[in-house]
């Protein structure tokens, strides 16, 4: 996928792989995502002064698949969790920009932010592509548990379960069964209470 100034393509390594066919395709895709992308920034060029250039920089990580379980439980449990107690919204249907909106807020909550060039803070969330170890990302998620849920009161979702899910289920089916699990505790954690 091409994003603003990057192009990124996620590929799948695990004892069986078949590594000439990988990496085949991850040239294949690259060379046609790659095309369109520096001639997108020639074009940018075309405006700046003769003699400026940009650097390409080809960087090829190897994350764990743990990473990304945790960083699925973040956007597929712990997001909707939030969104779901803190707006008081009980639906399978959460839209994309509350989930943005919370994704932001949580961020904002633990002090997750950017920095500039000249180190300072800003008020700008970073990325969760930026956790590159398993520990950083479970003290993250750890953090938010304390800050953004327990502090406030709200139920906070089981990882190992969610995790459970996914494998015997699927992702969609785990992140729709959660959330009804999620309405049902809030249900009985306050009888009599309403529920929008």
């Amino acid at each position: 996928m091409i994003l603003k100034n990057l192009t990124k393509s996620l590929h799948y390594l695990d004892r069986d792989t078949d590594v000439p066919a990988l990496v085949d395709e991850i040239l294949r895709l690259k060379r046609a995502e790659i095309t369109v992308f520096i001639e997108r920034q020639k074009d940018r060029l075309q405006e700046k002064e003769a003699g400026d250039y940009f650097t390409l920089e080809d960087v090829l990580k190897v994350k764990e698949g743990e990473l990304e379980n945790m960083q699925r439980f973040f956007r597929g449990a712990v997001i909707p969790y939030y969104a779901m107690q803190s707006r008081n919204v009980w639906g399978e249907d959460l839209s994309s920009a509350l989930l943005d909106d919370c994704t932001e807020e949580v961020k904002k909550e633990v002090g997750f932010l950017k920095y500039d060039h000249t180190g300072h803070i800003t008020d700008e969330v970073n990325s969760m592509t930026t956790f590159e170890r398993v520990k950083d990302l479970n003290d993250f998620l750890h953090t938010i548990e304390e800050v953004c849920f327990k502090d406030q009161g709200y139920i906070f979702p089981d990882s190992q379960h969610f995790k459970d899910l996914v494998k015997a289920k699927g992702r969609d089916a785990a992140q729709l069964q959660v959330l009804q699990e999620l309405y049902q505790q809030y249900k009985n954690r306050f009888p009599g209470g309403e529920i929008a």
